[in-house]
């Protein structure tokens, strides 16, 4: 398991925040070995209390992960990744989308 919370006050030299600096940030994961051969694990991720550029506030966002590894053999393992699980629309920088749900297949070997 790993969490992590930032609490940030970054502020300019007038005194004012900076720009898509967000207050609170924190992450959220587990990874859990179901069996010898198969391993799941998912995370959270969300922000909170960020202005744009120009002072603006942002929306907060939570995205979700989940992602899954089965070895196929010593050497050989298969994965599956799906990013912003839920399919949230938010953005990291005002005007700018972000990537909707990604889904990532892999094969690695080692040798």
């Amino acid at each position: 398991m790993q969490a992590a919370y930032s609490y940030t006050k970054a502020l300019n030299p007038e005194g004012e925040r900076l720009g898509r600096v967000p207050r609170h940030q924190f992450s959220l994961g587990v990874t859990a070995g179901v069996s010898e051969a198969l391993t799941l694990n998912a995370g959270l991720q969300g922000v909170a209390d960020r202005p744009d550029d120009r002072g603006q506030r942002m929306g907060s966002y939570l995205v979700a992960s989940f992602g899954a590894g089965y070895a196929l053999s010593e050497s050989t393992r298969l994965s599956l990744r799906v990013e912003n699980l839920f399919d949230r629309q938010y953005q990291t920088v005002a005007g700018y989308g972000t990537p909707r749900r990604g889904v990532f297949l892999g094969l690695s070997t080692r040798f």
